[in-house]
């Protein structure tokens, strides 16, 4: 059972096909008091979904195998608006530019390359409407 502290900043799903980097990454979560929904590939992420998860924000690897985050947004609209409405960010170990491009096209709420744990932290406050640890810098990076 979630805690009650940790379910008022939200319940984050996280998509990334990489086991260390999906528990790297979901350790630091929980530490900051997310409840963290883990998914190892687009698919058992869409199970989730379909079985009633309702994320506050979802962080997808913009390259999984089997379904990349392109394949994860095409199917999540095909379940309807109330999915297709959760907020997203996508994170990879591409280019900037080409994470950026990525980003605006899902209409994602942000986007950030790999390993950078801070401005992950700063986008996850951010879809919250929290205010940023004041020890990030402004490295957040964002589609319009």
């Amino acid at each position: 059972m979630p805690s009650t502290e940790a379910t008022a900043r939200g319940v984050i799903l996280l998509v990334e096909d990489d086991l260390s980097t999906l528990e790297a990454i979901a350790s630091v979560l929980r530490c900051e008091r997310y409840d963290v929904a883990p998914a190892l590939d687009a698919e058992e992420a869409l199970v989730l979904l379909r079985y009633g998860l309702r994320p506050t924000l979802m962080i997808l690897d913009l390259g999984m195998p089997e379904m990349d985050a392109f394949g994860f947004r095409a199917a999540l609209e095909a379940l309807g608006q109330q999915l297709a409405a959760i907020p997203f960010l996508i994170y990879s170990a591409h280019s900037e530019s080409s994470i950026l491009a990525a980003a605006a096209t899902l209409r994602a709420k942000g986007a950030v390359r790999k390993p950078d744990i801070d401005t992950i932290l700063e986008l996850v406050a951010e879809a919250h409407n929290e205010p940023a640890d004041s020890s990030v810098g402004p490295r957040a990076r964002k589609s319009s």
